[in-house]
């Protein structure tokens, strides 16, 4: 069972008073994002009239720990001006006022009702002192908060009524939506939820219509929690739903986070707790971040509460561990004795008597301001954990006051019940009526769009017959240019073309190659001294083969030749071919590589790096992988094209069958490199290297190897 007033959850009433009634005490005040600007311009003059004016904007500010400050250094700066001769001023008499509200509305929210209610008097007598409708709705307005609190419901609702009459004047269509919600909580308060749902219904549209998305979810979270109260959480739950996205739109990381709390307390009473345990999680996903303690004790509370019910005790434990000292810290006594009750149970369920004991003892100490459903919890387990130690005396003592706190909680649930049932009636009526009156608006709406598109429409036909004759006017000067643009759209077309046809050539030729193609139609082959060769090789390509389709073998080879043709696009190596599962490239093909050696050892580390990546890949996914060797070998080789048809530019020469030699003899996962590639790399900063000594390589005799690996300083 939850706890809480009147069978309500401490969030939902939380989240009711807090923000409901917050709309009724704030005096209006707007984001202000300049107050360090404020702040430096105060700090800057001297004049009295404008440091007051500066003040009281502060004041106005939604900090408010700068409001309360600078409300009461205004009120008292306002004072004397107005006792040296600005009695008379406007201006001066305005600012006062706004220092009026505000420090009435830090009063009340201390629980200073008294003084709050003074003060907004001083403000109404301003407001029909300078004439303003405007400043006395705002004075009424911010006089039903304070009232309210103090328990005179009726009172409070009189001056919220007449604020809402002067902004009906004034077209405050802001102040009327605000005024809506705070006189429907009123309404709460007096248990009449089908009344207070009317207003917190037009509260909802007003904001709609004003695109407030902040203060609209305000509405639709009080609207949710008297859906909640008649029992209708999966309406209630879309409610919430709706109030988290209006959140999310301004960024009002406790608004979100609250939404997800009720919404868990509601998935909690449907007994959908898994849902519950993820509506936690992600409200601490915004709580924590944000530094939300508030929140973050009601949501690890909450977690620990579903694993109690799910019987899940040590789990409960570890949710209760992490609310405590956070419910400690923002002192909620009520939350403190829920939390604490909640960790007995826990621990007496697991045979922990013990610290059972210890820590119901410590609720007990504690629920002075609990309320009498919590206060009945800890009696109960007390009474468990004396059931279980034995002692009979004490287990009887507790059981007796338990007992008399539940005919209390039995009392306010009966009363809750019969006023449930007294209003449910009206409740239903008053929902069919809002349906009613919506699909109204909306037929109403429909025919307007209606009335429009036939509109739109008769000036679109107006439209086309007039772009006929313009078009008949323009059709002779178009057919002049018609030429002339034909002959610019095939020069175009013919340059996009030699672009095309260039980027295509280039995409299989070297630069200079190309050009030399392309300038003379041929390209002769040449010698090049100093030229890198690189040769890979999957390791077990025909066992892959038999354990993969044709399609997907296919597909894994071209992601690692895609990514290796990144790679080496990246180091200005040029690609020769691939031949099956092997994989050639070349650096310095072309003038201008001094240091292609090292380019093509890095592309090379780099393509074994992403071999191994990818391979912890599939690993994960439980699938096939490659493994894969990598031979270097630096010399003289033939290149140039082969061929008329479908030409290709190759390589050719013992520098080719040598690299390939280093290939096959190297090892799964490293680089192989020969003596010569050694000698040109073997200064250049960010490798390492491993002698292997003299190895046979097939047809080649014994040869000097090196593994090459990236120096620790290189990462």
């Amino acid at each position: 069972m939850r706890a809480g007033a009147s069978g309500y959850s401490k969030p939902f009433l939380r989240t009711g008073f807090v923000l409901a009634l917050g709309l009724l005490l704030t005096p209006g005040r707007a984001q202000e994002p300049w107050v360090d600007t404020l702040m430096h311009e105060l700090a800057r003059t001297r004049e009295a009239k404008t440091r007051l004016h500066l003040l009281a904007r502060i004041a106005d500010s939604n900090d408010d720990a700068t409001s309360d400050t600078h409300s009461r250094a205004a009120m008292v700066l306002a004072d004397s001006l107005i006792t040296h001769g600005y009695a008379s001023d406007t201006a001066v008499l305005r600012d006062r006022f706004s220092a009026l509200l505000n420090q009435s509305f830090h009063l009340s929210m201390y629980g200073e009702q008294g003084p709050a209610i003074a003060l907004c008097e001083q403000a109404l007598s301003i407001g029909e002192r300078v004439a303003d409708k405007r400043l006395i709705a705002r004075a009424e307005r911010m006089m039903a908060a304070p009232l309210g609190r103090a328990g005179r419901i009726d009172e409070a609702i009189t001056h919220a009524t007449r604020a809402l009459g002067l902004q009906a004047e004034t077209r405050d269509s802001l102040g009327i939506a605000k005024s809506s919600v705070g006189i429907g909580y009123l309404y709460r308060q007096l248990g009449n939820d089908p009344v207070a749902l009317d207003w917190f219904l037009r509260a909802q549209r007003g904001f709609e219509q004003l695109k407030d998305n902040d203060n609209e979810a305000v509405a639709l979270v009080n609207i949710a929690n008297v859906q909640t109260n008649f029992g209708q959480y999966d309406s209630a739950l879309v409610m919430y739903a709706r109030a988290l996205e209006k959140y999310r739109t301004v960024s009002n990381a406790s608004g979100m986070a609250m939404a997800y709390n009720n919404m868990a307390q509601n998935l909690t009473e449907l007994k959908r707790y898994e849902d519950a345990l993820k509506a936690c999680e992600a409200g601490l996903a915004i709580a924590e971040p944000a530094n939300d303690r508030y929140n973050m004790g009601a949501l690890y509370r909450d977690i620990g509460r579903v694993r109690q019910y799910q019987g899940r005790y040590e789990e409960a434990l570890a949710g209760y561990a992490q609310a405590l000292p956070i419910i400690r810290e923002v002192n909620e006594p009520r939350d403190l004795v829920n939390t604490l009750s909640g960790m007995a149970r826990s621990h007496l369920a697991l045979g922990r008597v013990k610290e059972a004991l210890s820590t119901a003892r410590e609720a007990e100490r504690n629920m002075a301001n609990a309320q009498p459903l919590d206060r009945a919890d800890v009696m109960s387990v007390l009474s468990d954990i004396h059931a279980r130690t034995g002692d009979k005396a004490k287990e009887l003592a507790y059981y007796r006051r338990y007992i008399a706190l539940q005919d209390t909680v039995k009392n306010e649930e009966n009363s809750r019940k019969v006023m449930q049932t007294f209003f449910r009636t009206e409740y239903d009526k008053r929902t069919a009526a809002l349906e009613d009156e919506q699909k109204r608006e909306e037929a109403l709406a429909q025919a307007e769009l209606d009335k429009q598109k036939l509109m739109r429409n008769a000036y679109a036909v107006a439209g086309i017959l007039l772009l006929a004759l313009v078009f008949l006017l323009y059709n002779r000067y178009r057919l002049k240019r018609r030429a002339h643009r034909d002959l610019e759209g095939k020069n175009r077309i013919i340059s996009a073309e030699k672009e095309r046809s260039d980027e295509l050539l280039l995409n299989i030729l070297p630069g200079d190659v190309a050009d030399e193609l392309k300038a003379k139609g041929e390209a002769r082959a040449r010698d090049i001294d100093g030229v890198s060769i690189l040769f890979t090789d999957f390791k077990g390509f025909t066992a892959m083969s038999e354990l993969l389709t044709a399609q997907e073998l296919v597909a894994e080879i071209n992601v690692c030749f895609k990514a290796f043709d990144g790679i080496i696009g990246k180091h200005g190596i040029e690609k020769i071919k691939t031949i099956g599962d092997a994989y050639m490239a070349a650096g310095g093909l072309t003038a201008g590589s001094s240091n292609s050696a090292c380019d093509t050892v890095m592309a090379a580390l780099e393509m074994q790096e992403f071999m191994r990546r990818y391979k912890a890949q599939r690993e994960v996914l439980g699938q096939p992988f490659f493994e894969m060797r990598v031979g270097i070998h630096t010399g003289p080789v033939v290149a140039g094209i082969v061929g008329v048809k479908k030409f290709q530019y190759d390589i050719w020469g013992d520098t080719v069958n040598t690299a390939s030699r280093m290939e096959s003899s190297g090892e799964v996962g490293l680089v192989n490199i020969s003596d010569a590639t050694y000698a040109l790399v073997k200064d250049g900063p960010g490798f390492r290297f491993t002698s292997r000594g003299k190895v046979q390589a097939k047809g080649k005799g014994e040869m000097e190897m090196y593994f090459v690996r990236r120096s620790l300083d290189a990462g």
